[in-house]
Formats: structure tokens, C-alpha cells, sequence
């Protein structure tokens, strides 16, 4: 049973019929937990906090939000992208030592020294993967070959010193040592949209910024749009093959076709919502559509994809094209919330020898259908290469100190996510817990047992 004196952690849940806790621990801290050592030391360094800038931004069920300013009870989300609270905020830290991490996908955070990591190194990630290869191999035996823990807690000053593997490079450069896992797709709630998600991804692909009008080539798109509920009627044709290109979009209920092509007067109340949601001649995701359930999202996905998508069979790496920068990096956001490693580059798009200005592309790779139609479907092959659920640490450079905080959440494995690129962190308290265990486990009856613990300010030890 808990004492009284023992504060709430993040550690640990309490069974509401017993009463008794239940812990949640990482490897590296179950060893701790098991060993049979005569000393265990728990070292934590003064005002360490594992912690990040002030102003980078949570994910919430709300809403994102600077860290600063989430609270105790605010809902975040887990490495698994599954909803847990906040427990405990820090207070705000200054005059650590800080670095910017950025990862090969082009993500980048600033947090400090001490701030710890769930990461991999080359020779786990090696393990790993021979593991699921060959699980029961005739050399199991042998002490060299006996499982590992597949991961590490690592702080950003531990990667920074051994930032790349000895001797390996990839393209000229130094191949990456650490890496940490990409998040599972992230649960918030359904949202109640003013445009069903794939019809309008297929606006945002191939419509007219200014228009309710839409570019089709593919039939299977007017089909998609007309299971959301609209009409859709061709406006102009193509000469050489007598097939529409254009097509004007139209609530079902409200679409009156007579007075549309009959020269009588019609107020498209497709187009009177594209305004109202802000972007009939802006085109871009509103936060309400990347903040929507996982479902919704992907129908938005699809409806990106169908239009402005392709997919390259030979190298099953799926490509969002578009010359709309806000667009391209909203495209970037939507995936990585859905748990689909992405990354964007940039060329110059020319057409008969003219400069048509720069092109933004989204490339990524993911056994998560992309596509509705069927000839994409099929150039996408469901393979899930080990790279694409983990993002490499390319570069820790320091930067002039800045004030950071953390928080302590209730996830089962002490992970929660951050930055809207959905940057997988973690927060810990595991010592308290194994002192109070060792205390209860050794105590002599007669009270001649001491104990000394050494801590910095630390609110769970008072």
C-alpha cells in the first residue's frame, strides 16, 4: 500500500479497488529495479529537467500549445499517438546548456543538455533486426549474442558525443548513430468539418482558387466527391477528345443544374463555403482538418493524393506535388500526424524551356493506403522498411542557452509528443520509487537500518 507522504508521479497508476500501485517502467530502469546489487545509485544532476524551450509547441486535444503554457490535467499525446494527462509542470529553467537537434527529415527542436531521449544506436538498431530475422538462432548460446535492450536513454549531450558511426558514411557523409521511433497515428477527437475531408482535399489538389471548379482527368475522383453528397457538372471539354476537363461542384441539395448552365442566375453554396472557411483564393489545410479524428485525415490524404499524388512503383516512395508552399508544408503536418514519415524539397518547375517558379514536393513512403484510385493503389506496395518508422539524429549544434521547462505525463512509457512535426519526448522519476521499495523490502524491525538520499531540488523526494 502507498503512504500518505508519497507524491502522485507519472510513474505509476493506483488500482481504485486495492489500492495499490501499479509501476510503469522503461528497460534501463527494470534493470535498475532488478538488480541484486549491494549499491544502486541514482545520480540526477541540479535542476535537471529534461526539458525544452518554452515555446515549443504541444499537441493537444485542444489545439497546439507552447509548452509554457500547458497545464496540470491538459490532455497530450503518447508515442502510440493514444490521448494521457499532465501530471506535473516544471518550473521554467534558465542557463542550461541548450542544442538544436535536427533529423533527416528535416525536423529540428531546441532543448537542453540533460533533456533524455528514447533512442537507438546503430548496433541495437543491427540487434534488432537480426532478431526478427532469425529469433531462435543455433549461436543464441553464445555470450556475445545474448538479447540486448533494443533501446536506450540517452540525453542530448550523450548523442551529441557520439553523433555518427565510426568509419560508415552514406552519400559522402557520416552515416547517423542514434535514432528515435516516428509516433503511431495521432487520436484526436472527430471534429464536425464544413467540407467532407476528401472532396475537400480534391479542391485543394485540382480545384480553381477562386472557383468552385475542379480539374478531373480520372472519373473515379467525380465518384469520391459525389459519395460526400455533391453534384458535379462538366463546364468546359476538351476538343480532341470530347471529354470534360472541367467540372463545377455542387451541394446536392442545393444544385439546380437548369439554372447553372441555363444562364439563369445560381450563388454556389459550395463556393459560399470555401469562403467561409477562408480559403477560396487561399488555398491551405485549416487547423480543423489537421486536428481531426485519424479517419478524417486520411480521407484528406486521399483526396490530396488522388489529385496532386503519385506514386513510384520501382521505388515505392509515394510524391505530393503542388506549387502552393503553405499547401506543401500543411500536406507535411497531415502526415506526420498520421504517423508517415515525409520529408520536402524544392526545384524549379519549366515547361518548353520557361522558368514556371519553384515546385514544393512531399516525399514519403508508407504501407497506409494513400490513394482511393486504382491504378495508384496499385503502382503502392504495402512494404514497411525499418527507415521509415524511425527518424536518424543528423546534427546537435549548441545554441545560445534559452528557457526551457518540461512536464510529466501518465503514458504508460513516460512518452508524449511535441512540436508539429510530433517529435517523440520523454519525461522519468524512477529513483523515489526504487528507494521507497528498497526501504520497505529491507527495513529492520528494530529501526537500525539508514538511508541516505541525495537529490537536487526535486519535488517528488521532499
Amino acid at each position: 500500500m502507498l503512504p500518505d507522504r508519497v507524491v502522485d508521479s507519472d510513474l505509476f497508476s493506483v488500482d481504485a479497488a486495492t489500492g495499490k500501485a501499479q509501476l510503469h517502467l522503461h528497460a534501463g530502469q527494470e534493470r535498475m529495479w532488478d538488480s541484486n546489487k549491494r549499491f544502486v545509485i541514482v545520480l540526477a544532476g541540479a535542476q535537471s529537467g529534461k526539458a525544452v524551450f518554452i515555446d515549443t509547441l504541444v499537441p493537444t486535444a485542444k489545439g497546439f500549445a507552447k509548452i509554457g503554457d500547458v497545464s496540470v490535467g491538459d490532455v497530450v499525446y503518447d508515442e502510440n499517438g493514444k490521448p494521457c494527462s499532465v501530471t506535473y509542470i516544471s518550473p521554467i529553467a534558465f542557463g542550461h546548456q541548450c542544442y538544436e537537434v535536427t533529423f533527416d527529415d528535416g525536423s529540428t527542436i531546441t532543448v537542453d543538455a540533460e533533456h533524455e531521449w528514447l533512442a537507438q544506436d546503430s548496433k541495437q538498431r543491427k540487434n534488432q533486426a537480426r532478431r526478427v530475422i532469425n529469433p531462435n538462432p543455433s549461436w543464441a548460446s553464445r555470450k556475445q549474442c545474448q538479447p540486448t535492450p533494443d533501446y536506450s536513454i540517452v540525453t542530448t549531450e550523450q548523442i551529441k558525443n557520439n553523433l555518427y558511426r565510426k568509419g560508415k558514411l552514406i552519400r559522402k557523409r557520416p552515416a547517423a548513430n542514434y535514432s528515435i521511433d516516428i509516433c503511431g497515428p495521432v487520436e484526436y477527437p472527430e471534429r464536425k468539418l464544413p467540407i467532407p475531408p476528401y472532396t475537400f482535399g480534391a479542391w485543394l489538389g485540382d480545384g480553381t482558387s477562386t472557383t468552385p471548379h475542379i480539374t478531373v482527368l480520372d472519373t473515379g475522383i467525380l465518384k469520391e466527391i459525389e459519395r460526400d453528397g455533391f453534384c458535379v457538372g462538366p463546364v468546359s471539354w476538351n476538343s480532341n477528345s470530347g471529354k470534360a476537363l472541367l467540372y463545377v461542384i455542387e451541394y446536392r441539395e442545393t444544385s439546380k443544374w437548369n439554372n447553372i448552365f441555363g444562364g439563369r442566375r445560381h450563388i454556389n453554396q459550395f463556393k459560399k463555403t470555401l469562403a467561409d472557411v477562408g480559403v477560396l483564393g487561399s488555398k491551405h489545410i485549416p487547423e480543423v482538418y489537421l486536428l481531426s479524428s485519424v479517419a478524417q485525415r486520411i480521407r484528406l490524404l486521399h483526396g490530396l493524393m488522388d489529385t496532386d499524388g503519385y506514386c513510384s512503383e520501382k521505388k515505392n516512395q509515394c510524391e505530393f506535388t503542388n506549387k502552393n508552399r503553405e499547401l506543401a508544408y500543411g500536406m507535411l503536418e497531415l502526415l506526420r500526424s498520421l504517423g508517415i514519415k515525409a520529408r520536402i524539397k524544392t526545384k524549379t518547375a519549366t515547361l518548353y524551356g520557361k522558368d514556371c517558379g519553384i515546385v514544393y514536393r512531399v516525399f514519403f513512403s508508407t504501407s497506409v493506403q494513400a490513394f482511393t484510385l486504382p491504378r495508384k493503389i496499385n503502382a503502392q506496395r504495402a512494404i514497411q522498411r525499418p527507415d521509415m518508422l524511425r527518424r536518424f539524429i543528423i546534427d546537435v549544434k549548441p545554441v545560445d542557452s534559452i528557457p526551457v521547462k518540461c512536464i510529466q505525463v501518465d503514458s504508460p512509457n513516460h512518452l508524449f509528443l511535441i512540436t508539429r512535426s510530433y517529435i517523440t519526448t520523454k519525461n522519468t522519476s524512477s529513483g523515489p520509487w526504487w528507494l521507497w521499495r528498497e526501504i520497505q523490502r529491507t527495513a529492520n524491525p528494530n529501526g537500525n537500518n539508514d538511508y541516505l538520499a541525495v537529490t537536487a531540488t526535486f519535488p517528488l523526494l521532499r
